[in-house]
């Protein structure tokens, strides 16, 4: 898994560091501020090409305004001005856990108005570099202004990241080959910069030794359950040969009349479920007894050609956990008759990885994947960027059970199943214990 070292942090300062408020302006209305901060004149003047006289005096002509009217509107903005505390003293945690890291201001700003906010940019102590618009001569979005501004500081676009609140600087910066980051929320934006910053499998096993005696799963209704989550988990991880052998005896005096596995040891109980028929026939493969079993075969080979894993799930949360337990049966076993199962399920699963931005279902196709030998490039981003700030990834409905359906769902098992695939995307071998425990 190739993925980039970031070393330099470029951010913009107007919206993301600190911003003003037009709304109890009394000398322009928002409208005609937020006009004038977009005109030609104003940018000529952010760029260094008028002073400030002249660009007051353009603007007053241009816009009708009455002398001293928009300087009256910028001291009533600049009192205003509020400093983002939060994403401030994010960025020095983050100087502080990433030494290499080097952060640059790169702002569209007159020198006159960054003279004034200096002292109190000064203060926040997070800065190595300062490039502003008017210090190159050029402004964002102008592809110059960016040429310019990884000169200036001496970097790489290909190590460098870049957040400003503003989509076209962004779009154009990551077109540039800067990795770029729409400030919208500080505290969205703080996730995604240790994202691009952190191991994700450091910070994610971090999660999870923190968390090491509370990973419980959840239901829908608030009530936390210290249950496995399913017995075939436990006999998969745990336990012995005499506890499979009786397992799968139990198993085989439960079957339809089809002679497919039902969910239940409970003749009264005739519950059945696809998913849990896969689950069931790789327990059967894998202890040398698949032959017992090849109605099961033959019907799951048949429901992954027609795609009918999609139609709906009366037990699990996601169809994808059908791909996870085959792709682990035919990584494990060499027996030939899986060879029709191999192919189907390789067809069926590069059709379906990158469809959709949930987190487990995206973990499920990258670990399938990768037990079938080929890459998910598409879900392991997903994966990526969605790791939260805590190190953990989000918390996942995974079975439902009972009479009314209560949703069981983790966000252990989540973020146990996110390690393991970016730990074998990056050719790690193994897991340690608390993953290992899923």
């Amino acid at each position: 898994m190739a993925s980039r070292r970031y070393t330099d942090l470029l951010l913009d300062i107007g919206g993301v560091l600190i911003s003003y408020s037009t709304k109890n302006n009394t000398a322009l209305p928002p409208r005609t501020i937020k006009t004038v901060l977009d005109s030609p004149h104003w940018h000529e003047y952010e760029k260094g090409k008028l002073s400030r006289q002249q660009c007051y005096d353009k603007v007053t002509a241009q816009f009708g305004l009455a002398p001293g009217t928009w300087a009256e509107a910028v001291k009533q903005l600049q009192s205003t001005l509020k400093p983002n505390q939060d994403f401030i003293a994010a960025i020095k945690d983050m100087k502080a856990s990433y030494p290499r890291l080097r952060v640059h201001a790169f702002s569209n700003i007159s020198a006159p108005d960054f003279d004034y906010l200096k002292p109190t940019i000064d203060k926040w102590g997070i800065f190595d570099n300062v490039v502003t618009s008017a210090s190159i001569g050029c402004r964002k979005p102008d592809f110059g202004s960016y040429r310019q501004a990884l000169d200036s500081a001496q970097i790489s676009a290909h190590t460098s990241i870049f957040v400003d609140d503003r989509s076209e600087n962004v779009i154009t910066a990551h077109s540039l080959g800067i990795r770029g980051v729409l400030f919208e929320n500080t505290v969205i934006v703080i996730a995604q910069l240790h994202n691009l910053l952190g191991d994700p499998v450091a910070r994610g096993m971090a999660f999870l030794r923190r968390r090491a005696k509370a990973l419980f799963c959840e239901t829908d209704n608030g009530i936390t359950i210290k249950e496995n989550f399913s017995q075939l988990l436990i006999l998969q991880r745990i336990g012995d040969s005499h506890q499979k052998q009786a397992a799968m005896e139990a198993i085989l005096e439960n079957l339809t009349p089809d002679g497919l596995p039902l969910i239940y040891f409970d003749k009264l109980r005739p519950r059945f479920c696809p998913f849990v028929s896969a689950n069931v026939l790789r327990l059967f493969y894998l202890n040398g007894q698949g032959y017992k079993l090849r109605s099961t075969l033959r019907y799951i080979c048949s429901i992954l050609h027609t795609q009918a894993y999609e139609i709906g799930k009366r037990y699990y949360c996601h169809s994808d956990w059908i791909f996870y337990y085959l792709a682990d049966l035919c990584r494990k076993c060499s027996n030939p008759d899986l060879n029709e199962l191999r192919m189907i399920l390789s067809t069926q699963l590069k059709r379906r990885m990158g469809t959709d931005k949930d987190v487990l279902a995206a973990a499920l196709r990258v670990l399938a994947a990768q037990s079938l030998g080929f890459e998910n490039p598409r879900d392991l981003e997903t994966l990526l960027v969605a790791q939260q700030l805590d190190g953990g990834w989000e918390f996942a409905w995974m079975f439902t059970y009972g009479s009314v359906a209560v949703k069981v769902g983790s966000r252990g098992v989540t973020t146990a199943l996110t390690i393991k695939a970016i730990q074998t995307a990056r050719g790690v071998e193994g897991l340690s214990a608390e993953s290992n425990k899923f």
